[in-house]
């Protein structure tokens, strides 16, 4: 039956197809949940860019994104994504940065 050749998700083609609904025995197992909404691929950055204390900036030298592309390798033009950029740890170039903290 449909029921036995279910994907990864447990979902069958008896629930996902039309055709196959219609010939199946009514069931009261409720349908599955929708998936979770999907993020902005910029979102604002969780620091507030700017100067460090003092007044002076200098980048974090050992900081990388997910790329491997360290402050060197930034452009300006890159900041406004680089929250999407973020390395393991969390952080983007937009802390790491002087650059991108302007």
């Amino acid at each position: 039956s449909a029921e036995s050749y279910k994907n990864a998700d447990g979902v069958s083609a008896t629930t996902a197809c039309c055709m196959c609904k219609a010939a199946a025995p009514a069931t009261n197992t409720p349908p599955p949940p929708p998936p979770p909404p999907t993020p902005p691929l910029n979102p604002p950055p969780a620091t507030p860019p700017g100067p460090a204390p003092g007044g002076s900036c200098q980048d974090d030298a050992s900081w990388q994104d997910k790329d491997g592309d360290g402050c060197a390798q930034y452009q300006q033009s890159w900041c406004g994504s680089a929250e999407y950029y973020k390395n393991a740890d969390g952080v983007s170039a937009n802390t790491a940065c002087c650059m991108c903290k302007a």
